[in-house]
């Protein structure tokens, strides 16, 4: 039995180290050890079992979706009282796909591939350029980047921007599916 209780000490303090040493240490988004979607990865290494409430809250994609779809309403809505005009405005939209088709068929450059190395950094910089506001700017393109950031559990394949006569997308591919978060603008 004492083996046992200095087993579980022993991995309790590992589980304790493991934590403390995320690289996201000082990113206020993901909270230290709070942050369950960071967590998985910890998780999944280690080989613990992941709870069927831990599944449904935490690793369902469609509810991950549908806080991205939330807050897209409130971000276009802000976009458009601040910075819109009678006759221009622009916002956000994300969308998943299969295939790029729609994109590239209508692109007006070639697409290019970023580093997926950086691409949490770029995210974020892609939502600032639209978010003008300085203020605000920084704390609404956290927000948003780390609800795009908290789909992806694993690694992702590839990171690309495309353009079109509309849209300016980025696209993040994970997992078979195509994530794209991408600037409009209308008049």
């Amino acid at each position: 039995m004492k083996i046992k209780v200095i087993q579980f000490q022993k991995n309790i303090n590992d589980l304790r180290k493991d934590l403390i040493d995320y690289d996201y240490i000082n990113n206020p988004y993901y909270d230290h050890i709070n942050n369950p979607y960071k967590n998985f990865k910890y998780f999944e290494n280690k080989g613990y079992p992941i709870s069927e409430e831990y599944e449904r809250r935490i690793l369902n994609e469609q509810a991950k979706l549908d806080r991205i779809e939330g807050f897209l309403m409130f971000a276009n809505r802000y976009l458009l009282v601040n910075f819109g005009r009678a006759s221009y405005s622009e916002g956000f939209e994300f969308f998943k796909g299969n295939s790029l088709d729609y994109l590239l068929e209508k692109k007006t450059e070639e697409p290019y591939n970023l580093p997926v190395i950086y691409y949490e950094s770029e995210l974020k910089e892609f939502i600032e350029k639209l978010l003008n506001e300085q203020e605000k700017q920084n704390y609404y393109a956290d927000m948003l980047a780390g609800l795009i950031k908290a789909i992806f559990l694993r690694d992702i394949t590839s990171v690309q921007r495309i353009k079109t006569f509309y849209y300016d997308c980025f696209v993040i591919e994970y997992e078979n599916s195509f994530y794209s978060l991408c600037k409009y603008w209308t008049s």
